[in-house]
């Protein structure tokens, strides 16, 4: 990025030549480093305890509406929840959205054209006591090539689809996950255990609460021009702050800075952003818990400020994370700034 910055002054025709060439070694490098992420076996750990009660059919639907609420047209998914189960479970809500996410997420990368037709149901499973396993299983009205197990380094088939991130939060939640490919359908069946619940009422407000999870776009959004977008950007690194800094400020208006979580909920109380660029790994607050207050200030107003999660872990599920807690969209360090202002762009559209 400070390549890019750089070959824009005044260089001679030979500087600016051999610049080009590190900057496109550097951008090869980047995308190297990116697959490397992509494919790498790093266990998925557990963030804390999340247990709590919720509505399963309306987890359910908020998580696929992030999908369809984007383009009705290109995504299609059904919700079918027995009436044998109960309405309200107790458990970790935030794992079984990651897992419906990332399970989606990759049947649309390996749909092709036309609109994707999937369906989710829920069954009860086995029960005793206060514990009830719940089944699940996703199917799309065509043929997929899933793996649950990363590809091995010689196999070039890049039309397989890994679902190694599904696998392993299922396997982190008690649960097992297989898959069936059939001649013109794919399925996706997963189990999870969860508490029943007895005697215990959700919010009167009739909204489910999960740890505070967001994933609907908010219709609150306005659409804004890149050139006219006031950005907030939430970093505590001051090369990183100066990077996006150099790199922004002569395609938006203006870009404000907070070193911290706490700093960004001040700034985002007296002041309208047209969109929030929220590192996650911060000192006092981390970005996941400033996003969720966020959205909780945002829930009275009818509002929705666009949060693009910038992280440094490129760690198996930390995707699906973000976007459970309320994020519009993720991109991982070492990062292009031209997809950066792409992502930008596409969200301030309203896209």
């Amino acid at each position: 990025m400070l390549g890019n910055i750089l070959s824009e002054s005044n260089l001679g025709e030979k500087q600016k030549e051999l610049l080009d060439t590190l900057i496109a070694s550097t951008n090869n490098l980047v995308d190297i480093v990116n697959n490397i992420a992509k494919v790498s076996s790093i266990e998925i750990t557990e963030t804390g305890k999340q247990d709590a009660v919720f509505d399963l059919q309306k987890s359910l639907e908020n998580t696929v509406e992030f999908f369809t609420g984007r383009d009705p047209h290109k995504v299609k998914i059904h919700i079918e929840v027995s009436s044998e189960l109960p309405p309200r479970l107790k458990g970790n809500a935030i794992r079984l959205r990651q897992i419906i996410l990332n399970l989606i997420e990759n049947m649309i990368q390996g749909w092709g054209d036309g609109e994707l037709q999937a369906s989710i149901k829920a069954i009860p499973g086995d029960s005793e006591q206060n514990r009830l396993a719940v089944n699940f299983e996703v199917t799309a009205g065509k043929r997929l090539n899933l793996s649950l197990y990363s590809l091995p380094a010689e196999n070039n088939n890049s039309r397989m689809i890994d679902l190694g991130v599904a696998r392993r939060l299922v396997e982190a939640g008690e649960g097992k996950i297989e898959v069936e490919i059939g001649k013109d359908q794919t399925h996706i069946r997963f189990n999870l255990p969860f508490q029943k619940v007895v005697q215990e009422k959700l919010p009167e407000t009739g909204q489910e609460k999960v740890s505070h999870l967001y994933l609907v776009k908010h219709p609150g959004q306005t659409k804004t021009e890149l050139k006219d977008a006031n950005v907030l950007l939430v970093e505590d690194n001051l090369i990183n702050q100066k990077i996006v800094q150099l790199s922004l400020q002569k395609v938006v208006r203006n870009i404000d800075v907070a070193n911290n979580g706490k700093e960004a909920l001040d700034k985002f109380g007296t002041t309208k952003y047209d969109i929030i660029l929220m590192d996650i790994q911060m000192p006092v607050m981390d970005g996941l818990i400033t996003t969720q207050k966020i959205r909780e200030l945002e829930s009275s107003t009818h509002s929705h400020v666009p949060i693009i999660a910038i992280t440094a872990n490129a760690l198996l599920g930390d995707k699906e994370t973000c976007l459970s807690s309320g994020m519009d969209e993720y991109i991982s360090k070492p990062f292009q700034m031209e997809e950066l202002i792409e992502k930008i762009e596409n969200l301030l559209s309203g896209n």
